[in-house]
């Protein structure tokens, strides 16, 4: 699969201090950020337990990516085309 930036970028406080999102963006952010780790942490806490992480990786990387694309529907297109040019090209990490 193709990344661009490490999980961790993809949070309010980056995403804020970077100049991307507005104020009033904030909330609806949060939401999806925690719905995204609400719907993760069962499958980490699977491979953390014994799960095979070969199958679970996929999946999770997959909510990730629903879910990034769910904040980027929250952008205007110049916040959006701002925020794909701070991401930079795609590079595999599979």
């Amino acid at each position: 699969m193709n990344r661009r930036l490490p999980n961790r970028c993809l949070t309010p406080r980056f995403a804020l201090l970077a100049g991307v999102l507005v104020d009033e963006q904030r909330r609806q952010f949060m939401a999806v950020i925690q719905d995204l780790q609400q719907t993760i942490k069962p499958m980490i806490e699977e491979a953390q337990s014994g799960g095979n992480p070969q199958e679970i990786r996929p999946r999770v990387i997959k909510i990730i990516e629903d879910h990034e694309a769910t904040i980027e529907t929250l952008m205007s297109t110049s916040q959006r085309k701002q925020w794909q040019a701070m991401r930079g090209k795609p590079f595999n990490t599979l």
